[in-house]
């Protein structure tokens, strides 16, 4: 289960408990209308803390997917679990698409600060309710 979602100013917002190799059409869909709706660079936050792993082709579909959109975002801030195997995952991912625009994080009040530092007041007051933060 994934979301995908746009409520306020430049912040995107990602959601996922699992994303498997049929889910992936879909979240591109959803994914290239929120840069296409939305002026600018955007910001996006990604609460990944739910799930435990992707497959190494929904991982090689997400770098392509990333590496296509960089030119659109400011910040991408990927929060997840210490626990699960995702983590190592996006820190791969992170580094194959050679871009400074994206950070793993464990704890989403480290997220949310990195993130401030480009949001306006309303962007913020979002970032925080998507955390569940503050």
């Amino acid at each position: 289960m994934f979301t995908v979602e746009h409520h306020v100013g430049r912040l995107g917002e990602i959601r996922f408990d699992a994303l498997r190799s049929e889910d992936m059409s879909l979240y591109r869909v959803r994914f290239t209308q929120l840069l296409q709706d939305v002026r600018g660079k955007l910001v996006f936050c990604s609460d990944l803390r739910a799930a435990e792993s992707v497959s190494r082709e929904v991982e090689q579909q997400g770098v392509s997917l990333m590496r296509a959109a960089t030119p659109r975002i400011e910040r991408a801030a990927m929060l997840v679990s210490p626990r699960s195997k995702l983590g190592v995952q996006m820190l791969r991912a992170i580094l194959s698409t050679d871009s400074h625009v994206r950070r793993a994080f464990q704890d989403p009040a480290d997220a949310a600060r990195w993130l401030d530092e480009v949001l306006d007041a309303a962007e913020r007051r979002r970032l925080r309710a998507f955390l569940r933060i503050d």
